[in-house]
């Protein structure tokens, strides 16, 4: 359990600033659980929320690769969880991807089963790749590039 601690909006905000970036949507929750920390607004009224989360890899600073043949994707959008997708051409605006399995453990990618005798393929703007909640998130490069 974390720690009781005491600060003010301004202080929550520019840690969270510090660790994010500008993109309050990304680290602002609410909820009916009290959390430790007793967050003090400019009123003198108080709020209670948890400590914010650590940031991953690729969002701490290690930015990710300019998208190419044989990278690794995973969606961003919580209703999606587990879709993995691999570039398998670069256009002028978009990535075409085709769904992959992904196992963290071993770091194995391996391509979705046919179906109907064609492989499915999705069209992703070359902007969305990138790590924010609407976008995709980098995972590996596939040896060789294209499966």
């Amino acid at each position: 359990m974390a720690e009781y601690r005491k600060l003010t909006q301004d202080e929550l905000l520019a840690e969270a600033r510090e660790r994010f970036g500008d993109d309050t949507a990304r680290w602002a929750a609410y909820g009916l659980f009290r959390g430790p920390w007793e967050i003090v607004l400019p009123d003198g009224r108080s709020l209670w929320g948890f400590p914010l989360a650590l940031a991953s890899p690729a969002e701490e600073g290690a930015a990710a690769p300019e998208p190419a043949v044989g990278q690794v994707w995973q969606d961003a959008d919580r209703r999606v969880p587990g879709r993995y997708l691999l570039i398998q051409e670069i256009t002028d605006t978009h990535a075409v991807m085709i769904p992959v399995a992904y196992d963290p453990a071993t770091g194995g990618v391996t391509p979705q089963p046919v179906a109907r005798g064609r492989r499915r393929q999705t069209r992703v703007q070359l902007r969305r790749l990138r790590p924010t909640s609407s976008g995709y998130r980098y995972i590996t490069t596939v040896a060789g590039g294209v499966l």
